[in-house]
């Protein structure tokens, strides 16, 4: 390489640095590693400062690989932040449902408008009936599905027993299907079997 070349290439070099430097001093100062946002994650500075503040760099991230938009991250976010009844509760406080399970409740195609209107018609209580393993997104369907605590909560032992993972959509599908919790225990305690002699 010539000299030339050389200076050429370090003034490129530098002038790439210094766009990424300005680049990077444009998100908030809540992102204590802008670099990661900018280069790891390609989330640019105009869509992270857009994130509500509860949410740090990791979370940013986390929705930035998911294509979840700040506006739909943050109006799960108002809506857990006006529910009383979320923000009251031991069992279904804000903080459990932040990040992940927002994006839990995009990918069931649960808006902010059905989990207010769950919220609203159903109480504490009633929603803390249901085994503690079960996510909101799992007591969602099995109210929606009227199948009450009693029964969903059979399917919980069943997980806990024989190492299941029948989550609450699954419970839905079952009954739709007509099948009865002997029949699915019966089945569960076949595959414990089975996996248990293959160790």
């Amino acid at each position: 390489m010539t000299l030339k070349q050389k200076l050429i290439a370090g003034t490129i070099s530098g002038a790439l640095g210094l766009v990424t430097l300005i680049g990077c001093e444009l998100y908030d100062s809540r992102f204590s590693n802008a670099d990661r946002l900018y280069h790891e994650s390609h989330v640019d500075a105009n869509t992270a400062n857009r994130y509500d503040l509860t949410f740090n760099e990791d979370d940013v991230m986390f929705f930035g690989e998911r294509k979840i938009s700040p506006e739909t991250a943050n109006a799960y976010l108002e809506t857990f932040n006006n529910s009383y009844n979320l923000d009251r509760s031991p069992n279904f406080g804000r903080k459990k449902y932040l990040p992940k399970d927002i994006a839990s409740f995009v990918e069931n195609n649960i808006s902010p408008e059905d989990i207010v209107e769950l919220i609203g018609e159903f109480s504490d209580l009633q929603i803390s009936e249901y085994n503690q393993d079960f996510t909101f997104v799992d007591i969602y369907h099995l109210i929606k599905s009227n199948i009450n605590p009693e029964e969903a909560n059979k399917y919980a032992l069943l997980n806990r027993d024989y190492n299941s993972n029948i989550r609450g959509i699954d419970i839905v599908k079952y009954k739709e299907k007509g099948f009865t919790f002997e029949e699915i225990s019966k089945k569960a305690r076949e595959n414990w079997l089975e996996k248990s002699l293959d160790e």
